[in-house]
């Protein structure tokens, strides 16, 4: 899979030291990968900056701290983006809704603590601010959700650049759903994201914001139709309340 994505000349997203690990053992060029996860690991810090992983997403306040302090210690640079909460609900299943406002992700925008970290990242000698990015969750069916971080995003943007900031790069995520059953209608992409170009480059040129580089993560809607996984039932349990229960020996991801 790595190498079919180097030769498709597109970038590559890695959530771990394992798959850290893989791209390395492939020669993927690690300038090309981004590496996301809200609970990254010191050790994996360490390998990220160690490898020269392009771009760090990073999630939250102590994952700064920590990767500053790495970077500092290894008197090496790397580029960063931050993970911001835009507070959109897309219309999907609970489970994969990333942006309602408790969400475990990112830094949410209508905070002000957000703004101070994106002013720290800005100031840092090691950690190179680049822009923000946001995920609003998994097998969207909704294009206006996506119309809707399009416009919420650059919006923030304006804020950040407002405080003398450069935002180079606003990535987008993903969350594009495909068909996997009857009454699953997927967006039309093309309609779609020419709708979510026009809206940035509408605001990037009134607000003046110097946004250069756009970046989504189409994920499944890339390669999901390639296959099919089989789980196997392991067990079932029935709740108190009549509920049904099918273990499985797979996961959501």
């Amino acid at each position: 899979m790595c190498k079919l994505v180097e030769e498709l000349d597109l970038y590559l997203d890695v959530v771990s030291g394992g798959e850290i690990y893989t791209a390395l053992k492939a020669g993927f060029p690690m300038e090309k990968s981004h590496f996301h996860g809200n609970s990254k690991s010191v050790e994996e810090l360490k390998m990220a900056v160690k490898y020269g992983v392009g771009t760090i997403i990073v999630d939250n306040h102590l994952e700064f701290d920590i990767l500053e302090k790495i970077c500092q210690e290894k008197e090496k640079n790397i580029d960063i983006i931050l993970r911001v909460n835009p507070g959109i609900e897309a219309h999907t299943h609970k489970y994969i809704q990333t942006t309602l406002f408790d969400s475990k992700f990112g830094e949410s925008i209508f905070m002000d603590e957000t703004l101070e970290l994106i002013k720290k990242m800005d100031k840092s000698k090691r950690l190179n601010f680049k822009g923000i990015h946001a995920h609003i969750g998994s097998q969207i069916f909704d294009a206006a959700s996506f119309l809707k971080e399009a416009e919420v995003m650059t919006n923030y943007i304006k804020k950040v650049v407002k405080e003398g900031i450069h935002v180079d790069t606003l990535n987008l995520g993903g969350g594009f759903g495909i068909f996997y059953a009857k009454g699953d209608t997927p967006v039309d992409l093309k309609s779609c994201l020419s709708g979510m170009i026009k809206i940035i480059e509408r605001l990037n040129k009134k607000d003046a914001l110097g946004i250069k580089t756009l970046q989504i993560e189409p994920g499944r809607s890339l390669v999901a139709n390639a296959g099919t996984t089989l789980y196997t039932i392991q067990g079932l349990k029935t709740t108190s309340t009549g509920k049904n229960y099918y273990f499985i020996d797979g996961g959501m991801t």
